[in-house]
């Protein structure tokens, strides 16, 4: 009898022994799963950081580009501007002086018998031609009358962009000199009065 239970209590000890040992055994896998999931975790938001970080650089690096090529666009147009405008200058200049030289000069041709000299009429150009540069840094060459506003030139480019550019968006300017035609008394100027005869430039800019 005394060894039957014996038997028994060593039995009811080993069966506790396993389970506690299958129950630590659970407990340090479950341990081991749950360090696993959050090194995973960690890991992939540190990818997901990087990802960001790198699409953020290269948007950064590619709005510095834009920049940079507008810029040398623009530098490259004002001095194309200038070019032109120093070129015209120069042509006029040039009629004008063999014409200034090959006049008598005033003793010579003054005489009793003759009449006074009638003034030189000025040239009167029926057409100008102007370069627009409108906001995607393309150029527009359109030929207007010198009679022509500014208005008119305004509304031949909003037929060109409609409702990409809403009215009091965007303006025209005068690159050289300086100046903005956004009020109606300049906008009611002429081509004539702006400077843009015999040919010019203006320039689209946003407000």
């Amino acid at each position: 009898m005394l060894r039957s239970l014996v038997g028994s209590e060593m039995c009811i000890r080993d069966r506790d022994k396993k389970a506690r040992l299958a129950r630590e055994a659970r407990v340090v896998r479950e341990k081991e799963a749950a360090v696993a999931a959050e090194k995973k975790r960690r890991e992939q938001g540190q990818k997901h950081t990087e990802s960001r970080e790198l699409m953020e650089q290269m948007a950064r690096k590619k709005a510095n580009e834009d920049a940079k090529k507008k810029r040398a666009q623009d530098k490259a147009w004002k001095e194309e501007v200038r070019a032109k405008v120093a070129a015209d200058k120069a042509a006029r200049f040039a009629n004008k002086r063999p014409a200034e030289e090959g006049a008598a000069p005033p003793e010579q041709a003054k005489s009793p018998e003759a009449a006074p000299a009638a003034p030189k009429a000025k040239k009167v150009y029926d057409k100008c031609t102007v370069m627009i540069r409108l906001l995607d840094g393309s150029n527009q060459k359109v030929t207007f009358a010198p009679s022509d506003t500014v208005g008119t030139v305004h509304e031949h480019i909003r037929g060109l962009w409609g409702a990409g550019m809403p009215d009091g968006s965007w303006a025209l300017a005068n690159t050289f000199p300086r100046e903005v035609y956004n009020s109606p008394e300049a906008m009611a100027k002429t081509l004539l009065e702006v400077g843009m005869v015999p040919r010019g430039a203006l320039a689209v800019q946003r407000l």
